[in-house]
Parts: structure tokens; C-alpha cells; sequence
């Protein structure tokens, strides 16, 4: 068998002339003693195999490997991990990534056998049907799940850290103008939904956050409309009210006269088909129901949403353009970024900076030109504003 060196542990050679070894890996969390086993044509190939095994045992990395799929380990994450840390919105979110977009290409590989090339197959196949936000939802998921899997000592390495979004055309956003947004809301003024329409094109809430409006969360005394809850379609369990994803989503507004007006109206509606309803109606307290009272389906809103432009004779453009619209509008009279994210609920200000910077560049090309025009109206003979050359010295 021939003397060992240091660090190879137990080797010899079998009858079938194939080599076995065992090396000594210490204790483990209960105190019993750790022997790992491996087999290899070559004695050579047994020592490299015990060395690699040593290593990777001072490094703190997996030993032993797990034949556990990538959905077994999927499901224990999201019980053990994610349900006892994360809010139910979160967990939901995450489910729904794992069960829709992460298990039918992943779910059957072995964690352990799971590498780069299919994380980023599976990203590429969810690029061809889902948006960027959604692909990178879909990768950070896998991400997070991953590194609870290193951290678990499950995997040696994270497959997703260096899997890549592949290029895809963003969604060109295209924002009513003030002239179209007038004559949007002028068009559905008398509509049961007509209120819908104003609050999203003024105050910028999101589909789910007006559907999902009560009663109670608007003070008429004071003017202010409280944003606190959403309405969301759950894929396999219907829909829900739910709470809003970020503390800066839960905001109060105040509502300008004419949506003010806008919801008494929607007030007179509503009692008019409870009359209408009688014994049918269900009393749920949300602002825009059906006509027995019941929670609107986020997709009816899509509906009325394609109806309203139709009729409106207006450009097709997605019922979220509504809440750009808002933002584009205030920018344009002068509104900052800042009051803008407060008024939408962006969870921190550098995704409105991300967001409707192209806007700002816009107006800031806007007030240079009226300071040319403010000064050059007083003195008609000054020369144009030009660039001062980059060796000009101003004393």
C-alpha cells in the first residue's frame, strides 16, 4: 500500500484494481466523529479527491453532497427562511417567482449539480414572455435563495451571482398630455368609474391601491385621501387585499376640488345601486364596487380602462401610464422630484430620479431658456449666452 504523505488519510487498493481512501474530517455538531469515503480509478486521483475534501473543510464549505433537488430545497427555504422573516406581501411575491418562473426549468436538477449555464437558461426563457423588472425579480429570488443555500453549507457557490438579465426592449412609457388627460377625465365624468380615472391621473396611485380604497380611508372635512392597502390578483388563490409593499407606499394626500368632487359623485352612484341591489348588496365599505357591492377584479379595471380610451378616442396606453401621466404633469409645472416621490410612494428617491430623469434634463433646458429670455427682453442688444471655453478664467 506504500507509505502515506501528509493529509491523505486512509488509502488502498482493491481487488478490481480500483483505489478506495478515508480521511478524518473531525467532529461534527453533535460530537460524532466525521469519516468521509471516496472511491477513484487511480490512486493519484483518491489523494487529490482527500486533499480537495480537507480543504474544503478548513474553508467551511460543504461536504457532503446533497442529493436533494433544487424544489425540495426551494420549498424548505421559503418555509424556514423566508415565512419566519419576511411579510406575507414578500412571501407571496416570492412563491409566486419560485413556483411560476424558478421550478419548471430548475425544479428537478440536484441543488448541488445546479450551475450558471441553467440559471441563466432560465433566465432566458423567462425573458421571452416576462418584463426586465419581472426578469430581475425573478433573478434576485434566486439570488437570495442561493446564498441561504451557501449559507446553509448545501452548495459550495452561489449559481446565480454572476447570471446576466438578457437585453430586452424596455416598455416605452407614453404619458398622456395635459390636453389628452383633460379630455380623458371630461369623458368619463358620468361614468360609475369616472372617479377611478381622476384619482389615478392626479394623485398617481397604483391600480391595486385604488381598487383596494375604502370609504374610511377618505377624510372629506380635512381633504386628505389615505393611501393604506391594495387589491391584488394571487395566481391559484384569487384576489385579496393586501398590505402595501414599503412604508413610504402607505402616504396621505391631499385631494384637489375636483376629485373631491369626483368621489361625492362616486358616492351617489354607489348608493343608487345599493337601492338598486336591496338585499343583494354586500356591504364591504370599498369605494368602487360592483353592482352588489363586491370587490372588483383588478382586470375589470383594465377593462373600463380600454373602454374609457376608446371612447375618448385617446392612444392606447396602460392604465400604470395613468400614474406617469400624474408625474409628468406635476414636473411640468414645477413640482420637484422629491414632493413627486412622496406623492407617488416610491420607496426611496432615486428611483424617481431613475425614472423621469430624461424629464428634468427637459426642463432644465427649459429655465436656461427663460433666463435668456427674462434678461435678453430687458437688454435687446446682448449677445446670445454662449459656453465659456474651458481655459476662460472667471475673476
Amino acid at each position: 500500500m506504500g507509505k502515506r504523505g501528509n493529509g491523505e488519510g486512509c488509502i488502498w487498493e482493491l481487488p478490481d484494481g480500483r483505489w478506495r481512501g478515508a480521511v478524518s474530517l473531525g467532529h461534527d455538531e453533535n460530537g460524532r466523529h466525521v469519516r468521509k469515503w471516496v472511491m477513484r480509478k487511480t490512486r493519484r486521483e483518491v489523494v487529490e479527491a482527500i486533499q480537495n475534501l480537507t480543504a474544503r473543510k478548513k474553508a467551511n464549505q460543504p461536504i457532503h453532497a446533497t442529493k436533494g433537488t433544487v424544489a425540495t430545497f426551494i420549498a424548505d427555504w421559503l418555509a424556514d427562511e423566508v415565512t419566519p422573516n419576511r411579510d406575507a406581501s414578500t412571501l407571496r411575491i416570492y412563491e409566486q417567482a419560485c413556483r411560476l418562473h424558478i421550478l419548471p426549468p430548475l425544479g428537478r436538477i440536484r441543488l448541488d449539480q445546479l450551475n450558471g449555464q441553467h440559471v441563466q437558461r432560465c433566465l432566458n426563457l423567462t425573458a421571452e414572455r416576462l418584463s426586465p423588472s419581472s426578469v430581475r425579480l425573478v433573478r434576485t429570488v434566486l439570488r437570495t435563495a442561493l446564498r441561504t443555500a451557501e449559507r446553509w453549507r448545501m452548495v459550495a457557490g452561489n449559481a446565480a451571482k454572476h447570471a446576466n438579465i438578457p437585453t430586452q426592449r424596455e416598455y416605452d412609457a407614453k404619458p398622456l398630455t395635459a390636453e389628452q388627460a383633460n379630455h380623458l377625465l371630461e369623458t368619463v365624468k358620468d361614468h360609475h368609474f369616472g372617479a377611478l380615472f381622476t384619482i389615478a391621473l392626479s394623485l398617481g396611485l397604483r391600480r391595486g391601491e385604488v381598487n383596494g380604497m375604502r370609504w374610511e380611508n377618505i377624510d372629506f372635512t380635512t381633504g386628505f385621501l389615505h393611501v393604506r392597502v391594495q387589491i391584488k390578483r394571487i395566481s391559484g388563490t384569487g384576489v385579496h387585499l393586501c398590505e402595501l409593499k414599503t412604508k413610504k407606499s402607505r402616504r396621505s394626500l391631499r385631494m384637489p376640488r375636483f376629485v373631491i368632487d369626483a368621489l361625492l359623485r362616486r358616492q351617489l352612484i354607489q348608493e343608487a345601486q345599493r337601492i338598486k341591489a336591496g338585499a343583494k348588496w354586500k356591504e364591504t365599505g370599498f369605494v368602487f364596487t360592483g353592482p352588489h357591492g363586491d370587490v372588483i377584479a383588478p382586470e375589470k379595471i383594465n377593462e373600463v380602462h380600454k373602454e374609457m380610451l376608446e371612447r375618448a378616442n385617446l392612444p392606447h396606453v396602460r392604465f400604470h401610464d395613468l400614474r406617469h401621466a400624474c408625474a409628468t404633469l406635476l414636473l411640468s409645472k414645477g413640482v420637484t422630484l422629491k414632493m413627486i416621490q412622496e406623492i407617488l410612494g416610491h420607496a426611496n428617491f432615486q428611483i424617481t430620479a431613475d425614472l423621469y430623469s430624461h424629464l428634468v434634463e427637459a426642463l432644465r433646458d427649459e429655465a436656461t431658456n427663460a433666463m435668456n429670455e427674462i434678461f435678453n427682453s430687458k437688454n435687446p442688444d446682448v449677445a446670445p449666452v454662449v459656453a465659456f471655453e474651458k481655459s476662460t478664467t472667471i475673476q
